[in-house]
């Protein structure tokens, strides 16, 4: 196993990983830049509604059946996602993209 990659490494993923965001739509690129807070959220409500959200703009609606072997925490975690049923992808990055603009202003 490596431990670093050289400078020359470095700089190719660098440079790939911003070519990829760029081709992204301006929607894609807000939301990506705003996931990147989701780790910052200190309230366990704002979290379940945010990963709610996140599921829906990436996955689309949750269309399975609840497991019963689910732990109450994956539990809450799927009715949040379920929650946004019919919400559009594009609708969900809009929504999630607020909400974290929201939380940010107020210090997460």
């Amino acid at each position: 196993m490596r431990l670093a990659d050289g400078p020359d490494e470095v700089h190719t993923n660098t440079v790939a990983k911003i070519e990829i965001f760029n081709q992204l739509s301006p929607l894609d690129q807000e939301f990506s830049k705003c996931s990147k807070y989701l780790n910052q959220i200190k309230s366990t409500k704002d979290k379940i509604k945010l990963y709610g959200l996140y599921q829906q703009s990436i996955f689309g609606d949750n269309n399975k059946e609840i497991q019963s072997n689910l732990d109450e925490k994956e539990k809450i975690k799927f009715q949040s996602w379920k929650s946004f049923r019919g919400l559009t992808k594009e609708n969900a990055k809009k929504m999630f993209i607020e909400s974290i603009q929201n939380l940010r202003k107020s210090k997460l």
